[in-house]
């Protein structure tokens, strides 16, 4: 079997709208929708939620995330990259765990409107494909 992780990348830092990972929306925080979809989903192994707050990793354990450790300042700044970000978990996760991860499922918690046929074709996809190395989803704007 595959290992599948689905991985949050959730920063309390934000510039723009302050602690948008954790605004409510319909009376659950922002993050809640990216851990549920994740958690309904078969093919994925375990839920991560990367973060460098201590309010939004309490909430990420809350609705069924794992938040082992809180990511270093250095991965959390503005400039951080999602790369640096996944690498930076990769590691953590290989050594605290001794096994590769075959597939990380990157859900972002400031799109919290996904289907969940829509994530399991994109990993079955990336599972048939031994070509790929990367697949992502996008909505066609009206404009």
């Amino acid at each position: 079997m595959k290992n599948i992780i689905a991985l949050i990348p959730a920063r309390g830092g934000s510039k723009g709208i302050k602690n948008k990972n954790i605004i409510k929306i319909k009376k659950k925080p922002l993050i809640y929708y990216s851990i549920v979809a994740a958690r309904k989903i078969n093919l994925i192994n375990e839920v991560f939620v990367s973060t460098d707050s201590q309010k939004i990793k309490k909430i990420s354990e809350k609705y069924g995330a794992k938040v082992s450790f809180l990511r270093p300042k250095k991965y959390s700044g503005d400039k951080a990259t999602d790369l640096q970000v996944f690498l930076h978990f990769y590691k953590w996760y290989f050594k605290k765990y001794k096994k590769k991860i075959d597939l990380i499922v990157h859900l972002r918690a400031t799109t919290p409107i996904r289907k969940k046929k829509v994530l399991i074709k994109a990993i079955k996809t990336l599972d048939r494909n031994s070509s790929f190395s990367s697949l992502r989803s996008f909505s066609k704007s009206e404009f």
